[in-house]
């Protein structure tokens, strides 16, 4: 063994290379000389006693954890410890490590074996790890890294040079990747996000990244990386394959799958997916508006100029929207003559009449020239969402009804949803409550139909509350037994509003004086209406001082004949007059939330 101040070398050890089949015999199709010499078996010899099967040699004790890494998927690397059988039945012990791969569709395991015998040591073994893991690249394409943490100096294999064309030895990696110009800029926050959470629980990772080749262009590549404790350090190792031939095909394919072949927009169902995984990761901090457009009159386009004319007529109009709207933005054709846009995270609603204007004016004016053709309009219905949480099949039905109003008006314009006029409307002959009360009670309903976690049920009904009335605060407080405290469960905040502190969420319900109990604020209606708390009993003008409540409406919650709390508005601004809708509103929630509550209670209380 070479020893050249300390550093030990790779070819220091008796090391061969084999590659074989992932089948029943563990068939193998290369093997250096050196691994017959080691078995004591020419390459003719071992093809005929042992019909070229791996599987024949390794010791049976050891068979069956070997035999589990062969469901193993590609990529996936495995490090073992076993006994080979020799050619005098002598075990040999060995290290080996594999990478999966596969070549023309055939699964194959490419080995780096090490024969250890009785003087290998754990010195030895650490640099095993790295430098087994390094020769890999002899045998394949991938290129394998160490990644010293404390030194902060990346290491390469030799073939980084080749695909890169830059040194294989980098120092202050992580202090200057930043400004790496070899790395895509969307990538270097993802890895230094993977390398952090690498080091807290040490398990292996994979990241699929963009790397700039040695031409300029970035291909993607998959990185693979273990951190391993060498001598009481924590170092990296890894390797990185280039996938962007199966990236590439990937994307074709899902592309394909996706967008409309005449207008390349996005297909329906492509743009339903994807508007729908949008608004179900929302949860009311966002604002979205979604429209749905026809193509006025297409069909008489159809028939009268013929098809080609009218799939040119589509087009055109599809780039009119690609033009007006974000890359953030979704368009898609989910239909013949019918388009979907959602705009994604918008600031106000003018901003969504402004796009829907010039929308409008720009298909109005897209044939105004042409002699033949007559002129093409579009009618757009739309539903904006302002920081509330919409599910997809909701909006859509709401935008389907202001296209409906859009059309009824004679066409070539929008309308913007109106929820509060469309219940106005809707309960004309009905039985039903009107305006936003209905709204808000079919709000209510729908929330606890669809979330199955009551407390998330709650919360959100509370802010479609409070995103509705404009309060300072609503709040839930649960009222116990013996009906002497309420607590504060449950509380939605307006902007710049604090929550409830913990000494303050406890309110005493009565003093042991029956003019100084709280309840008996309610009326016979449940319900508690106080325009100036100041003019609140003691201890309870008090309280409400501390909260800096100046006004409040409340209603009890009832379940089974008990009161078992009561939700209320309060403003910390004003000495707020409520009005009649506000106070029917709350009454409906409260109603709503009396068996919801109560079971949210027993849950808690279980």
């Amino acid at each position: 063994m070479t020893n050249d101040k300390n550093k030990i070398c790779i070819n220091d050890f008796p090391v061969c290379m084999i590659k074989f089949l992932c089948d029943d015999n563990m068939t193998i199709i290369f093997a250096s000389d050196l691994f017959y010499s080691f078995l004591g078996y020419s390459e003719k010899e071992f093809i005929e006693i042992k019909n070229n099967s791996f599987k024949e040699l390794i010791y049976e004790d050891d068979l069956k954890k070997f035999k589990k890494f062969l469901s193993s998927d590609e990529g996936e690397t495995g490090y073992f410890d076993f006994g080979l059988e020799r050619k005098d039945n002598t075990i040999n012990n060995v290290k080996l490590n594999a990478i999966v791969k596969f070549e023309n569709n055939i699964k194959v395991f490419n080995c780096i074996i090490m024969y250890t015998g009785t003087s290998f040591n754990k010195m030895y073994e650490d640099i095993f790890r790295w430098d087994c893991y390094r020769y890999i690249s002899f045998i394949t394409d991938d290129i394998v890294f160490k990644y010293k943490i404390e030194n902060d100096i990346i290491e390469f294999s030799r073939n980084y040079f080749e695909v890169f064309g830059r040194e294989s030895i980098i120092n202050d990696f992580k202090k200057n990747i930043k400004n790496c110009v070899s790395l895509h800029k969307d990538d270097i926050k993802k890895i230094l996000i993977s390398f952090d959470e690498a080091s807290k629980d040490l398990k292996r990772k994979e990241l699929e990244i963009r790397l700039r080749n040695r031409d300029g262009k970035f291909e993607w590549f998959s990185l693979i990386y273990k951190i391993i404790d060498d001598n009481d350090k924590q170092n990296i190792i890894g390797r990185l394959c280039n996938i962007n031939k199966q990236k590439t095909e990937k994307n074709q394919l899902i592309e394909k799958s996706q967008i409309d072949g005449l207008t390349k927009l996005y297909n329906k169902s492509a743009t339903e997916k994807m508007v729908g995984e949008i608004l179900e990761s929302n949860y009311g901090s966002e604002s979205y508006a979604l429209m749905i457009i026809d193509v006025d009159n297409f069909k008489g386009v159809n028939d009268t100029y013929g098809h080609l004319l009218g799939d040119a007529v589509l087009i055109d109009v599809s780039k009119i929207f690609k033009s007006i709207f974000r890359e953030t933005d979704i368009i898609g054709r989910i239909g013949g003559d019918e388009f979907l846009v959602f705009m994604n995270k918008v600031s106000s609603e003018n901003d969504v009449r402004e796009k829907a204007e010039k929308m409008c004016q720009k298909v109005r004016s897209l044939y105004e020239n042409e002699v033949t053709l007559s002129k093409i309009s579009i009618s757009v219905g739309i539903a904006v969402i302002i920081k509330e949480r919409v599910l997809y099949k909701e909006l859509f039905k709401n935008a389907d009804l202001a296209l409906y109003e859009t059309k009824q008006n004679g066409k070539d314009g929008f309308t913007i949803f109106d929820e509060y006029s469309y219940y106005e409307e809707s309960s004309e002959n009905s039985n039903s409550v009107k305006g936003i009360t209905g709204y808000i009670k079919k709000k209510a309903n729908s929330i606890f139909e669809t979330e199955t976690d009551i407390k998330e049920a709650i919360k959100q009904v509370i802010e479609v509350l409070g995103n509705k009335f404009n309060p300072s605060t609503v709040y839930i407080y649960c009222i116990e037994k013996e009906n002497k405290f309420a607590y504060e469960y449950f509380q939605w905040c307006n902007k710049g509003v604090k929550r409830i502190n913990d000494g303050m969420k406890e309110i005493p319900l009565n003093t042991g004086i029956d003019e100084f109990n709280y309840l008996s604020y309610f009326n016979r209606e449940d319900i508690f209406y106080c325009s100036d708390t100041e003019k609140l009993d003691y201890p309870f003008n008090d309280y409400m001082r501390f909260l800096g409540s100046k006004s409040l409406l409340e209603c009890l919650i009832i379940n089974e004949g008990r009161n078992i709390g009561y939700i209320g508005f309060a403003d910390y601004n004003s000495q707020r007059l409520w009005i009649q809708s506000e106070v029917e509103t709350l009454t409906i929630v409260a109603g709503i939330l009396g068996k919801h509550l109560s079971k949210y209670i027993e849950q808690i209380n279980s």
